[in-house]
C-alpha cells in the first residue's frame, strides 16, 4: 500500500499562459518508488495538451534519498514531451532531515545542494522552444613536436 497521495487539480487557462496548467498536490511520504507514477502522471498531462506540471510537495512529511534524487531529476523538460515542464514546489528543510542526518558525510553536501536546487524556482518558460546546447567538439591533441638538438 502506497504511502503517497496524489490529488490533481488543473486549470484550463492562467493568466498569461496559453495552455493548460496541471497541479499535483503530493502528500505522505515518497520514496524512489513513488517517482516513475509521478513522472508517467506529468507525461500523460503532456499528452493532453498541458505545457506545465506542477507537483506541490508541501504536504510531503518524509522523503527518503531515492525519493529526493528522483524528484530533482523529474524537473524541467519531459523528455518524451519538451513542451511540457516540470518543477516541483513547496520543498522544506524537515521534509529531507531524515536522510540528512542518516547520510555520510561526504554525501550530505550533495544531498543539501539537491534541496537547494528543489527550494529554487524553476524558471523555464514552456512556450519557448527548448535550445539545444551545441556539440562540444573533443579537445585536439596537438602531436609531439620534434626534438632537435640545441645549436651550440
Amino acid at each position: 500500500m502506497s504511502r503517497t497521495t496524489v490529488t490533481r487539480t488543473s486549470s484550463s487557462r492562467w493568466v498569461g499562459e496559453h495552455h493548460r496548467k496541471t497541479i499535483f498536490v503530493i502528500g505522505g511520504a515518497v520514496d524512489g518508488a513513488a517517482v516513475p507514477s509521478l513522472r508517467a502522471r506529468a507525461e500523460s498531462e503532456a499528452r493532453e495538451g498541458s505545457t506545465r506540471v506542477v507537483l506541490d510537495i508541501r504536504g510531503i512529511v518524509s522523503c527518503d534519498r531515492a525519493g529526493l534524487l528522483g524528484l530533482a531529476r523529474l524537473r524541467g523538460r519531459l523528455d518524451a514531451h519538451p513542451e511540457c515542464v516540470v518543477d516541483v514546489v513547496g520543498a522544506r528543510w524537515p521534509q529531507f532531515a531524515d536522510i540528512l542526518a542518516r547520510e555520510a558525510a561526504e554525501g550530505t553536501e550533495t544531498l543539501r545542494g539537491t534541496v537547494r536546487e528543489l527550494r529554487r524556482p524553476l524558471m523555464i518558460d514552456p512556450h519557448r522552444v527548448p535550445v539545444v546546447a551545441p556539440a562540444v567538439p573533443a579537445p585536439r591533441s596537438m602531436p609531439p613536436t620534434e626534438m632537435r638538438p640545441a645549436d651550440s
